[in-house]
């Protein structure tokens, strides 16, 4: 069992509070609203039914989701360096 585990009153393995805030990144997903829209406008450019305005909108949604997975990665790595 990793050292940053700590059994509290026998309900088994508990994370450090910077594994518990690190976890917390790296699981955070997108606000519904976006996902819905971001969804709702990938199917409009697979249909080819997409406007010039809404392929902005959703070039804005893949860059602002791109830069989340960055976020989430560099977490990830913390993550893997705190627990050795």
């Amino acid at each position: 069992m990793p050292r940053s585990w700590r059994c509290a009153q026998g309900r088994g393995p508990r994370l450090s509070q910077p594994e518990t805030g690190l976890l917390l990144q790296i699981n955070q997903g997108l606000p519904a609203g976006v996902q819905q829209r971001f969804d709702e406008l990938v199917a409009k450019r697979r249909a080819e039914r997409i406007t010039p305005d809404e392929l902005r909108e959703l070039i804005q949604i893949t860059d602002e989701i791109e830069q989340r997975d960055a976020k989430r990665l560099t977490a990830l790595v913390e993550l893997a360096r705190v627990r050795g």
